[in-house]
């Protein structure tokens, strides 16, 4: 739901009962009323920002427009006015770029102050600028999302087996020794089954 907008010192419409039992709670720095409400009318003071309800947002713009601009580029300069005033007293991490990029989006304030929020929470997390690698997660589950590496696990499980051992190139390989005394590797199994001719031993 989109926010109720108003200027300062502007008329707020549509309010609940209840909604206006919270605004005529809220109460400033020296305990001053933010907003004026009365039986049938309730109007915002000098004080500007965001105020969420229940169920929806106020917004409250400084009056810092061009008088000729409609309603629409009203808000937009305002909203870029309110945005360089919080980052010109240090409340507000932005710069006067991103405060371009943001209203040219024509977002309401919340959104803004959600994308601060989050472009600080991004900045905390990853200090070093974002991810550089791929974290690896094992678990136990059910069902299969992975894909099995079968040339990897094949020599470990014909090895585990105590039969014959198939090795890689950079693989060093267990002399064994032959009857006559002599040391010779392992035969390698063929791709018929069959172990296939063995080296002569040295």
């Amino acid at each position: 739901m989109n926010p109720i907008t108003v200027f300062e010192h502007g008329r707020i419409e549509l309010l609940t009962g209840a909604e206006k039992t919270l605004l005529d709670q809220l109460r400033g720095p020296r305990n001053e009323r933010m907003f004026e409400v009365g039986w049938r009318e309730t109007w915002a003071t000098s004080h500007v920002g965001l105020v969420q309800l229940d169920t929806r947002a106020i917004q409250v713009l400084p009056k810092m427009y061009r008088d000729e601009a409609d309603n629409e580029q009203r808000q937009r300069e305002a909203t870029a006015n309110l945005l360089f005033l919080l980052s010109y007293t240090r409340k507000l991490a932005v710069t006067e770029p991103e405060t371009s990029r943001l209203t040219a989006q024509r977002a309401p304030f919340s959104d803004i102050l959600f994308w601060v929020f989050a472009h600080w929470l991004w900045d905390a997390v990853h200090p070093d600028g974002g991810c550089r690698g791929y974290v690896t997660i094992e678990d136990r589950i059910d069902v299969l999302k992975a894909r099995w590496l079968v040339a990897a696990q094949a020599p470990k499980a014909f090895g585990a087996g105590g039969g014959t051992g198939s090795m890689s190139p950079t693989t060093n390989s267990p002399r064994t020794t032959s009857p006559t005394g002599s040391s010779r590797p392992p035969s390698i199994a063929s791709p018929a089954g069959r172990n296939g001719p063995t080296p002569a031993g040295t």
